[in-house]
């Protein structure tokens, strides 16, 4: 059987999802009286000159090589992910968006996020010797509500 195009590219979002677990779990283990992590979703208005692991992944999904007569030679990510998000909340967020969600979530502190946000509190058993903890999650949907929301 011969290699997937994808597997590399599927093998490299596994490493990446597993090792940002496995820091999230770490700093809830650090003691910090008050620990919020942040999940964006893949971040708009982004401006990078090297490409993303996903990129392989959204050509394949991407619209035809024409829009509206014009050959396209380039797809944006941000093209199909903002399409996918006038579905859901859960793909994307532009940059200033998580900025802004990350200010008030650090003025507000965990107790004080808004329901709206979603927040989730993670428990990290004790593991290998290591000591137990916890922090609050808040997801891309959460932080859309969160740079929506007007300062109080």
């Amino acid at each position: 059987m011969r290699p997937s195009y994808f597997q590399p590219v599927l093998s490299e979002l596994t490493i990446k999802s597993r090792s940002k677990g496995l820091t999230e779990q770490g700093l809830a283990r650090l003691g910090y009286k008050d620990t919020i992590i942040l999940r964006p979703g893949f971040l708009a208005q982004a401006e990078r000159t090297e490409k993303r692991a996903v990129e392989p992944i959204i050509r394949c999904i991407s619209p035809p090589k024409y829009l509206h007569g014009a050959p396209l030679t380039h797809i944006s990510p941000s093209y199909v992910f903002g399409a996918i998000g006038k579905i859901s909340d859960q793909v994307e967020i532009p940059v200033a968006g998580v900025a802004a969600a990350a200010i008030k979530l650090g003025l507000l502190g965990s107790e004080k996020i808004p329901k709206e946000a979603s927040p989730a509190v993670v428990n990290v058993p004790t593991k290998d010797g290591l000591p137990a903890g916890k922090f609050t999650l808040v997801n891309n949907a959460g932080l859309l509500q969160l740079a929506r929301l007007k300062a109080k």
